[in-house]
C-alpha cells in the first residue's frame, strides 16, 4: 500500500483521480486500465497496492445506487488491478473534464438538496469501499460560491445540511464500523476561503446547527465534520500552514484530509515582463484561477476571480505588489523558470506542519494536479511535458519522499 506509518499512526499517500473523466463506471475501468495500473506499477515496482482518492460527481453517484451491489464489485475490480481507496473527492458534481467548467463546479453548494442528497450517497459508497474499521473522507465544497450568494441566511442552511450529512456519516459508523467524514475544502471566493472564514463559519453556523444533536454534537462535528486543506488553495491565499492548522485547531477544528499542488507565483510583477507572460499564458477556458496579490508588508492588495481579468492589468496597476499568485495546480516536481517559481517549498512546509499533529492519523494526502490536460500547450507544458502517467508518478514519488523525509516509512510493498 501506499501508506506510511510512525509511531502507531498511518497515513496513507495516493492521488485524486478527478484528473480523469469519471462520470460512468465505464470511465472509470478506463483509467484504472488505462492510467491507474502503470502508475502503480511505476510508483511501487517491488509490488503492492496504490491508493486513490475517487472522484465521485451526480451521475455516477446514480449509477452506482441504483444497484449498490455494483461497488463491492469495484473494489474487488480495484484490488484485482492493485488499487484501493482511501477517499473520495466530491466536490465537483458535475462533469469537472467538460470544456468549460468555471464556476459549474461549484454547483449546487450546500443550500440546495441535491448536493446533501449526492454527498450521503457518496459516504454510503464510501463506507463500502474502505477496509473493515477503515476511515476515510468525502471533500466538498466549502458551502458555496461567494458571488452566487453569501448571507447568513444561507449560510445557515449551508450548515444543516452540512450537519445532516455528518449525523448520517455518524450512523454509517455504528452500522458499518467505518469511520466516514464530511471534509469542507476551502478555497479562494468560497464560503470559507481562508482559516479566518472558516473558523467564523464553524463557530456562527455549524456549532449553532450541531446544538440540536444534545450531546453528541462536539463529537460528531470532530470526527465527521473535519476540513480538507488544500496546499495550492492556502498558497494562493498567501497563508502560512503551520500558522493555519494552528489556528482551526486551536478552534477544535480538525484536519481530515489534505490535497498535495502548488500553485505559479510571480515575483514583482510590474518590473517582471517574463513573469507576467507566463501568467497571461496559463489562462484557459476550462477551469476558474483566481488570482491574488499581496504588496511587500504581507496585505493581500488584489483579488481577481479569474485569471483572464489579469490580463488586463498594465505595469502600473501592479507597482504596489511584491507578487501575484494564481489557483492554477501545478506538478510539484522542479517546476521553475524565467520570471516564475511555484509554491513547492511551501507545499514541503504545509506537510511538515500538518504530519507533526496528532490527529494525521489514517488522513489521505491526495496528490490533486488536474490541470494537466489544459496546460499541455501552454509554457508549462513545455517545461514539464504533459505525459500523464510519468508526471502522476513524479507527484506522487515526490510526496512519499517528502514524508519519508519526516520520519514516516512506508507499508511493507506487499501489503
Amino acid at each position: 500500500m501506499t501508506a506510511l506509518r510512525k509511531n502507531g499512526r498511518e497515513i496513507h499517500v495516493g492521488y485524486s483521480t478527478n484528473v480523469h473523466r469519471s462520470e460512468s463506471l465505464a470511465n472509470v475501468a478506463a483509467f484504472l486500465d488505462g492510467t491507474s495500473v502503470e502508475v502503480r506499477r511505476r510508483v511501487l515496482p517491488g509490488g503492492g497496492r496504490l491508493g486513490l482518492d475517487l472522484r465521485l460527481g451526480a451521475a455516477l453517484v446514480r449509477e452506482l445506487t441504483a444497484d449498490l451491489a455494483r461497488v463491492p464489485e469495484l473494489a474487488a475490480d480495484l484490488d484485482a488491478r492493485g488499487l484501493y481507496v482511501f477517499g473520495v473527492n466530491g466536490f465537483p458534481l458535475g462533469d469537472f473534464q467538460a470544456a468549460v467548467v468555471k464556476d459549474d463546479a461549484y454547483r449546487p453548494d450546500w443550500s440546495e438538496p441535491a448536493r446533501l442528497e449526492a454527498t450521503e450517497a457518496m459516504g454510503e459508497i464510501l463506507a463500502r469501499l474502505l477496509p473493515e474499521d477503515g476511515e476515510g473522507a468525502v471533500s466538498t465544497v466549502a458551502g458555496g460560491y461567494r458571488p452566487c450568494g453569501d448571507d447568513a441566511t444561507k449560510r445557515d442552511a449551508m450548515a444543516a445540511a452540512m450537519v445532516r450529512a455528518a449525523t448520517a456519516f455518524a450512523r454509517l459508523r455504528e452500522e458499518t464500523g467505518r469511520t466516514v467524514a464530511l471534509a469542507p475544502e476551502p478555497e479562494p471566493d468560497t464560503t470559507m476561503d481562508d482559516a479566518q472564514s472558516v473558523r467564523r463559519f464553524y463557530r456562527d453556523h455549524l456549532r449553532p446547527a450541531a446544538r440540536r444533536l444534545g450531546p453528541r454534537a462536539d463529537e460528531i462535528l470532530h470526527r465527521h465534520l473535519p476540513v480538507c486543506l488544500d496546499a495550492c488553495h492556502l498558497s494562493v491565499g498567501f497563508e502560512e500552514p503551520a500558522a493555519t492548522i494552528a489556528a482551526l485547531e486551536a478552534d477544535g477544528i480538525r484536519v481530515g484530509k489534505a490535497n498535495i499542488s502548488c500553485c505559479p507565483t510571480v515575483r514583482d510583477p510590474a518590473r517582471n515582463p517574463a513573469g507576467r507572460r507566463f501568467l497571461t499564458a496559463l489562462d484557459e477556458p476550462r477551469f476558474l484561477h483566481q488570482t491574488r496579490g499581496r504588496d511587500a508588508g504581507g496585505r493581500v492588495r488584489l483579488r481577481l476571480a479569474d485569471l483572464g481579468a489579469f490580463r488586463e492589468l498594465g505595469a502600473e496597476e501592479l507597482a504596489d505588489l511584491a507578487e501575484i499568485r494564481s489557483h492554477f495546480h501545478v506538478p510539484l516536481f522542479g517546476l521553475v523558470g524565467h520570471g516564475f517559481a511555484t509554491t513547492r517549498d511551501e507545499t514541503a512546509a504545509f506537510l511538515a506542519a500538518l504530519l507533526e499533529r496528532s490527529d494525521a492519523a489514517a488522513m489521505g494526502l491526495a496528490v490533486e494536479t488536474y490541470t494537466w490536460h489544459v496546460f499541455a500547450h501552454t509554457p508549462l507544458g513545455r517545461t514539464v511535458g504533459s505525459d500523464l502517467v510519468q508526471g502522476l508518478t513524479r507527484e506522487i514519488g515526490w510526496t512519499l519522499e517528502t514524508v519519508e523525509r519526516l520520519g514516516w516509512t512506508r507499508a511493507a510493498t506487499g501489503a
